[in-house]
């Protein structure tokens, strides 16, 4: 919780952002059936043993991706996805002994991971330990045909008030460019563009209108076969900025004044505390110039405060990232 002084706070601006579910999946597409274990020998590496990492991207574009690799305890190094197969790019890390390994996928020097975390894998200790990968997939997988390549809809993002971004782990066909649709809205276009997303391609929305601000918490976008998937707001959100708005708590003798950016808010509250054990009011802020204010009477110096946003469907309680004094939790 944040406490309200007499001090002057930092002004800021503060985004509640929701981690998309992935849609449904659509239409699955089963890999190639590809090993190369059986025509590589650890000892032209001189090595103990063959640790092989297959990598698919739906997108085809491996430029600057490569793996990290390390023995569990030891030094890591870089090693290219420079071998061709029908199911992508491989790479081949050779190791000294047979035990644990861990490794990460990452664009050129750490300009991005494809999956946050680091993973690790028990070398089998026949010579050549082979698996397969798929960007933006977090598992590993012991054959090709275990893979599941089908189509999803990872993200949506306005990232204009015309504009929807749409990340996918595989090309959209005709027919769901052509279903594809926006709840309220229009679709003039969809069009592959040639940015990338760390699992796949990304398609631009433009809508035959600009997206209202009361629709920035409920927008929604359908491809044919899959289950509507929430928009949230991104690059957009610049038209609703308040450079000038002096945010956080103000505090006066005889009345605090609290104000709060959230534009994708349909509604905050001000939970203030009247005391350290608990207890608090909630009292509803009003939306004045993209800004969510609220001016309560009395000397309020000292108590804590929390905000209360109701945004994509749910509402979550966080502190106030403009205040400048916190209690100890």
């Amino acid at each position: 919780m944040f406490l309200i002084s007499r001090l002057t706070c930092i002004v800021g601006l503060f985004v509640v952002l929701a981690t998309p579910a992935w849609a449904e999946p659509r239409q699955p597409e089963a890999p190639e059936q590809v090993s190369v274990a059986d025509v590589l020998d650890p000892a032209d590496f001189d090595a103990e043993q063959l640790l092989v990492l297959h990598y698919h991207r739906p997108d085809g574009n491996y430029d600057g991706w490569n793996l990290w690799a390390w023995p569990d305890g030891g030094d890591g190094g870089s090693y290219p996805f420079d071998q061709v197969t029908e199911y992508g790019r491989y790479a081949v890390v050779p190791f000294d002994e047979i035990g644990r390994a861990g490794f990460i996928v990452r664009l050129r020097e750490w300009e991005a991971k494809d999956v946050g975390n680091d993973r690790f894998v028990d070398l089998n200790g026949d010579g050549v330990t082979e698996l397969f990968l798929v960007a933006g997939d977090p598992k590993v997988y012991g054959e090709a045909g275990e893979v599941d390549l089908t189509l999803r809809i990872t993200a949506a993002f306005l990232d204009d008030l015309d504009r929807i971004s749409l990340a996918t782990t595989a090309a959209l066909d005709a027919e769901q460019i052509d279903g594809l649709s926006v709840e309220g809205y229009g679709v003039r276009e969809v069009v592959q563009t040639d940015r990338s997303a760390t699992a796949g391609l990304v398609y631009d929305i433009v809508l035959d209108g600009e997206v209202a601000a009361a629709d920035l918490d409920n927008l929604s976008v359908t491809v044919p076969g899959s289950d509507p998937l929430i928009v949230l707001a991104r690059n957009a959100l610049d038209h609703f900025a308040a450079p000038d708005a002096k945010l956080g708590s103000r505090h006066e003798p005889t009345a605090t004044t609290f104000r709060v950016w959230s534009p994708v808010s349909e509604s905050v509250n001000l939970l203030l505390y009247d005391k350290a054990d608990g207890g608090f009011r909630t009292l509803p802020m009003e939306q004045v110039d993209n800004v969510w204010t609220l001016r309560v009477p009395g000397d309020h110096h000292g108590k804590q405060y929390r905000y209360q946003y109701t945004r994509y469907g749910e509402t979550v309680a966080g502190p106030d990232i403009n205040a400048y004094a916190a209690t100890a939790d």
